[in-house]
């Protein structure tokens, strides 16, 4: 299967199928095929979690989930914050398929606002290592 090569810019209409691409090769490697990932690009208005690059809605009952990541035209506004890593949707769209083993295990932010903090930093590394791993 020929993945979605990173590297390049994409046009509009060439990004969705790229990313969606991406999103199925790396079900594979992280063994979440039997879930249904849909993959949303939206503006950074738009978007369910105003300052991040991606975000998930997840249902574990149904293994379905909705993976937003920001349009790229919107993605310059984290450069301070991300430092450049923002550019590379790849090890965006890792951390929220990372999330989909990590969900059962989500504790409850509204009684403790950090309680997940361990649990990102953690998905966060796993997610950069797997890509350079696979880049190798």
């Amino acid at each position: 299967m020929a993945r979605w090569a990173l590297g390049r810019e994409y046009s509009s209409e060439d990004l969705l199928p790229a990313l969606c691409e991406s999103v199925q090769y790396w079900q594979a490697i992280l063994r979440l095929q039997d879930w249904n990932v849909v993959l949303s690009i939206r503006r950074r208005s738009e978007m369910s979690l105003k300052e991040a690059i991606g975000c998930n809605t997840v249902s574990l009952n149904h293994k379905d989930c909705l993976i937003e990541v920001v349009d790229p035209d919107d993605l310059y506004t984290f450069h301070a914050r991300y430092n450049g890593e923002e550019l590379d949707y790849e090890i965006t769209l890792v951390h929220e398929l990372l999330h989909l083993h990590f969900a059962p295990f989500d504790a409850d932010e509204e009684t403790d606002p950090h309680a997940n903090t361990y649990q990102e930093l953690a998905i966060n590394t796993l997610a950069r290592t797997l890509v350079a791993l696979d880049r190798k």
